[in-house]
C-alpha cells in the first residue's frame, strides 16, 4: 500500500483516501445578505465578434447564465467571495478565470474564447476492447460517485465520452473527451462535470473538475419533499456541516466529537486518542467571518448524530457513529461561517468522509438548516 508522509492506513481494503481536488473552493460564499452580479460580454479572440449562446457559470454552483445574441450575459444574486467562472461553447475552448467579488456591485468582465482547432483529414478510431472498457466504466463508476444510497440514483448519461488507462495493478486513470452529464435522481440535480483528471494509485484517489449544478423540476411534491431529505442528509456529517458547527464552538450540539491523533494505525492499533475541544483548533481572526484551523497529526472526527444507511467503512471499536480522518496540507488554513476553507486542495480525507463521492455533492449556492 502506498503511504503518504506519517499517514498510516488503517486495513486494506477497508481505508480509502480520497483526495478531493475540485475548483472553486477556496473564498467562497462569505456570510450576509450583501450579493453582488458578475456581468460582461463574451467574443471571438480571433475576430472579436460577439458570440451568443455561450454557458457562463461559477463552478460547483447552480449560478450561471447565458450570452445573447450580442455576447451579454449579467449573473445576479451572487453572495460576496471568490470564485472560479468557466466560460463553454461547442467550437470553442473552455475558459476559466478567477473572479473577486467583494463589494455588492456590478463587475463587468470581457471573456474572449479561442476557437477549437479542427484540422480536416482521415480519421482513424481506434475502439477499445468493449468487454474491458466495460469493466473499467463500472470501476470509474464506483469511485467516482460513490457507494452510498444516493450514489446508486446517480448515472452518467453520456459513459462514451469516457477513456480508461491502467498501468500496472496499482494505477488506474480516466479522462473524458467531452463533459459528463450526470443525472442525480436522488438529490435532484444534473451535473455537467468537465473532468479535468482523474487518477487511482494505489488506496489513493484524486480527481479534480469543474462541475455545473441545475435543479432538476420534480415531478410531483412527494418528489421534491423526499430531494430535500435526501440533500439534508447528505448535508448532516458532511465535512462542510462539521466545519460550520466548528466555526459555531457547537460541534457538540450538532453530534460531533473530535480527538487528535499523531497518525493513523494499522488494524486496531493507533497512537494516543486525545478528546479536543473547539478553542484546541480553532482560533479568532481580525475578521468576524473568518476563523483559523490549525492542528498537527490527524484529526478524528466521529458523528455521533445517526449512521447514514449503507455505511460499510470501517466500524471503529467504542465508536456508535461516523468516524471521519483527515490531515491539512498546511500548517494552518482559514475557515469561514459557511463551512468553506480558504486555501486550494487543503486537506486528505478518509473514511467516512471518504466514502462520500460526486454522488453526494451539494452545490456551494446550497443553504442549509443547521441542527
Amino acid at each position: 500500500m502506498r503511504r503518504n508522509g506519517s499517514i498510516r492506513p488503517y486495513t486494506e481494503g477497508f481505508l480509502l483516501l480520497v483526495l478531493m481536488l475540485i475548483c472553486c473552493q477556496p473564498n467562497t460564499f462569505a456570510q450576509g445578505s450583501q450579493r453582488a452580479t458578475l456581468a460582461g460580454r463574451v467574443i471571438d479572440d480571433s475576430t472579436s465578434a460577439p458570440l451568443a449562446n455561450v454557458n457562463i457559470y461559477i463552478a460547483n454552483s447552480t449560478l450561471g447564465a447565458n450570452t445573447n445574441e450580442d455576447g451579454i450575459f449579467e449573473i445576479r444574486n451572487i453572495p460576496l467571495g471568490n470564485y472560479d467562472v468557466v466560460a463553454s461553447r461547442i467550437g470553442y475552448m473552455l475558459s476559466t478565470f478567477r473572479a473577486s467579488l467583494r463589494e455588492p456591485r456590478k463587475r463587468e468582465v470581457e471573456i474572449r474564447l479561442k476557437p477549437t482547432n479542427v484540422e480536416m483529414g482521415e480519421v482513424v478510431v481506434s475502439a477499445p476492447d468493449p468487454t474491458e472498457w466495460k469493466k473499467d466504466l463500472s470501476k470509474f463508476t464506483e469511485l467516482f460517485l460513490g457507494t452510498t444510497p444516493n450514489a446508486r440514483e446517480c448515472r452518467i448519461v453520456n459513459p462514451e465520452v469516457l477513456d480508461f488507462k491502467a498501468e500496472g495493478e496499482d494505477i488506474f486513470t480516466a479522462t473524458a473527451r467531452r463533459p459528463l452529464e450526470i443525472e442525480n435522481l436522488a438529490m435532484g440535480y444534473h451535473l455537467t462535470f468537465y473532468l479535468k483528471s482523474f487518477r487511482m494509485e494505489g488506496d489513493i484517489m484524486t480527481y479534480e473538475g469543474l462541475p455545473k449544478f441545475v435543479e432538476l423540476t420534480p415531478p410531483s411534491s412527494k418528489v421534491k419533499q423526499q430531494w430535500n431529505e435526501n440533500r439534508m442528509r447528505a448535508f448532516r456529517g458532511s465535512i462542510r456541516h462539521f466545519l460550520m458547527a466548528l466555526f459555531r464552538r457547537e460541534l457538540n450540539t450538532a453530534g460531533y466529537s473530535i480527538y487528535h491523533l499523531d497518525y493513523l494505525g494499522v488494524g486496531n492499533v493507533a497512537s494516543d486518542r486525545k478528546l479536543l475541544v473547539e478553542n484546541e483548533i480553532l482560533f479568532d481572526s481580525p475578521t468576524v467571518t473568518m476563523k483559523t484551523l490549525r492542528f498537527s497529526g490527524v484529526l478524528e472526527v466521529e458523528y455521533w448524530r445517526e449512521v447514514e444507511s449503507g455505511y460499510n467503512l470501517l466500524q471503529k471499536p467504542g465508536t456508535t457513529g461516523q468516524v471521519s480522518w483527515f490531515t491539512l496540507n498546511y500548517l494552518a488554513v482559514g475557515i469561514n461561517d459557511r463551512g468553506f476553507i480558504n486555501e486550494a486542495f487543503p486537506t486528505k480525507v478518509y473514511g467516512y468522509w471518504s466514502w462520500k463521492r460526486v454522488g453526494d455533492m451539494l452545490p456551494l449556492d446550497f443553504e442549509p438548516g443547521m441542527d
